[in-house]
């Protein structure tokens, strides 16, 4: 799946609470650990649990715990490779 495949399916679910998606026995089979949320994502999104590199053919799901008003609650860094990949590959 590609992430614009997964937009439509997203925007269905804005604000909803994972109680009213999946049943109590659904989320008690997911691993607690912090990628709890992404997990749970990926199922509504169609997508496998695994552990591989990347979660869509063209890129990767992050989620972020946020406060009530939507700001979150720890900082978040992400990097692009693809626009440093030169420096990494010429180990700068």
């Amino acid at each position: 799946m590609r992430l614009i495949d997964a937009i439509p399916k997203l925007n269905k679910i804005i604000g909803m609470p994972f109680s009213s998606i999946f049943s109590e026995k659904q989320l008690s089979n997911l691993i607690i650990p912090k990628g709890r949320t992404g997990q749970i994502l990926e199922l509504i999104l169609g997508l496998e649990n695994k552990s591989s590199n990347i979660d869509f053919e063209d890129g990767e799901l992050k989620t972020n715990k946020s406060f009530s008003d939507g700001k979150p609650k720890e900082t978040m860094f992400i990097c692009q490779i693809s626009n440093n990949i030169d420096k990494l590959l010429d180990k700068v």
